[in-house]
């Protein structure tokens, strides 16, 4: 009898911040022929802001695209054979010849001691993963289907002031593909931010031509050439 409940315990688990990380980073290299549009809108106490972020992706092969209504102002990608990222307002690129690291690289868990202590990132450069760091760092609190989705709820207290930051986000029932999440950042009953997204377009057969995954030839006849450090991060 104490086996049988051991292993009941054992399947009803709750799923932890990390187990759901690993599901998101397998889910989205799998992908083989994917277009996906996000609206990301932005809300603190200075004020609001939006952008749209476009996701293509096809195995090691991927784009994105950060812009504002039709304007552009940050593209990045790899076409098999060298990693591209371009700032349009900076009017300057860099590549990196060689493998795609965010995709052959195995998932291992995120630092929170990576970013200061009682502080929140959302990071969505690497072509594949929509990234919520914290320190302190996230815990599940909720798991729940929800009208087709898989609804799953995190939060994290910060040891300074008690303000706690909410992630919630919104799977399609049949996959570890988020369609949508929203994060609060809350100290007592002021709302300090709040950021939302939701997928607006998205296909799992976008027929993506391989020129979509190669930085536009155009940006090499018109823009400067930089190291990959000064817009593109670490290598």
């Amino acid at each position: 009898m104490t086996i049988f409940l051991l292993h009941l315990y054992a399947l009803q688990a709750p799923i932890t911040w990390d187990e759901v990380a690993k599901a998101k980073h397998a889910a989205y290299r799998a992908l083989e022929d994917y277009y996906e549009t996000w609206s990301v809108r932005i809300l603190d106490e200075e004020g609001e802001d939006s952008f749209f972020l476009d996701r293509y992706l096809a195995k090691e092969k991927y784009r994105i695209s950060l812009r504002k209504g039709t304007t552009f102002l940050l593209e990045s990608g790899y076409d098999g054979q060298r990693r591209w990222i371009v700032s349009h307002e900076r009017r300057a690129y860099a590549v990196l010849q060689g493998p795609n690291p965010a995709y052959s690289d195995p998932w291992k868990p995120v630092d929170a001691k990576a970013i200061p202590a009682n502080s929140f990132h959302f990071n969505f450069l690497d072509g594949y993963d929509l990234t919520f760091q914290s320190n302190p760092p996230l815990k599940v609190i909720e798991d729940q289907k929800e009208e087709g989705y898989r609804r799953i709820r995190s939060k994290a207290v910060r040891t300074d002031t008690g303000a706690t930051v909410t992630v919630t986000e919104w799977f399609h029932a049949d996959s570890w593909l988020l369609a949508k999440f929203d994060v609060d950042i809350v100290d007592g009953e002021r709302t300090l931010s709040h950021i939302e997204g939701r997928v607006v377009n998205s296909s799992k057969q976008a027929s993506n031509p391989a020129k979509r995954f190669e930085m536009p030839s155009t940006v090499a006849e018109s823009y400067r050439e930089v190291p990959w450090s000064q817009i593109g991060g670490p290598e």
